[in-house]
């Protein structure tokens, strides 16, 4: 006769078949990276190679089966050692094969989700309320395994869950492009002010250009997410620029990735880069006296 199981022990039982199925996942990625490196047919011999990578990825297993746990699950947090930079890309493949990992890449969509609402129904209120869109367009993302993965191992922390949220506040980011710089002001203080939205940092590289000539309003806000287990505070990095600061950004970003240019020619390129930002600047001053001119002109004559 079977008896009746207790609550508890279901809720044991469920945190082992998790653990047990992360456990299949991260054997599955080592098999991968095993494969990648070494060949298909490495997998069914006994090269001391296979057997010195299977070592590597086992003692990372270890790691992940006794860390990684989504902070509504966890009970207590425990240092893992950082491990070397040699396997990098190890470690980025157990990333994206962990049911942990793909959970937190979730949550993060979904706070993404609740800052876009937010930018979305405010641009709304705005169309009807005063018939102009401030809001061009909103585009956003959550960083890729390799970024997080660089990230983590360039401030020495653990490749964990925990580490992840408690100390990268970019994983999530949004970027709203406004037409004008007073439209920057406007959303972002309506956004601070909203009760459920907590405003940990504010970056301002538009009154405070970055000395390669960047501009753009960058946010750090905290968001309730609500899931199936609970409330869970969320960060989400907003950035606001014009379509102008946006475009030389784009570029900028471009540029920087381009191979075999030697050091003078860099520093010349750097340099119009930032002279073409100044032009950029001043074009977003004009443009916004231009509007706030018809502003006036259209109040006067109705």
């Amino acid at each position: 006769m079977l008896k009746k199981k207790s609550k508890k022990n279901d809720t044991n039982e469920t945190l082992v078949q998790e653990l047990e199925e992360l456990s299949e996942m991260s054997d599955y990625a080592a098999e991968m990276i095993i494969e990648s490196e070494l060949g298909a047919d490495s997998l069914d011999g006994n090269d001391k190679e296979v057997s010195e990578s299977r070592e590597i990825i086992k003692e990372y297993q270890k790691s992940v089966r006794d860390n990684i746990m989504l902070p509504t699950l966890r009970e207590k947090v425990v240092d893992v050692p950082v491990i070397d930079g040699d396997i990098m890309e190890q470690l980025k493949i157990l990333m994206q094969h962990s049911q942990q990992f793909q959970e937190m890449e979730m949550m993060y969509s979904c706070a993404i989700r609740e800052v876009r609402t937010k930018a979305e129904v405010l641009n709304d209120e705005m169309s009807v309320r005063y018939h102009r869109n401030p809001i061009s367009s909103i585009t956003s993302r959550v960083k890729n395994p390799e970024s997080i993965a660089n990230k983590l191992y360039k401030k020495g922390l653990p490749f964990t869950v925990e580490a992840i949220m408690a100390n990268l506040s970019d994983v999530a980011g949004v970027r709203i492009i406004c037409e004008f710089v007073d439209d920057i002001y406007s959303i972002a203080a309506m956004l601070a002010m909203q009760d459920d939205l907590k405003l940990v940092k504010i970056k301002d590289y538009i009154k405070y250009p970055k000395p390669n000539g960047y501009r753009s309003y960058h946010m750090i806000v905290e968001i309730p997410v609500f899931f199936s287990k609970g409330k869970t505070p969320m960060r989400v990095e907003i950035q606001i620029r014009t379509m102008a600061m946006d475009f030389w950004a784009s570029l900028d970003h471009e540029l920087k990735y381009k191979k075999n240019i030697n050091p003078e020619d860099e520093e010349i390129i750097a340099d119009e880069l930032h002279a073409c930002a100044e032009r950029i600047a001043e074009t977003d001053e004009i443009m916004q006296q231009i509007r706030m001119k018809l502003d006036s002109l259209e109040k006067n004559n109705r």
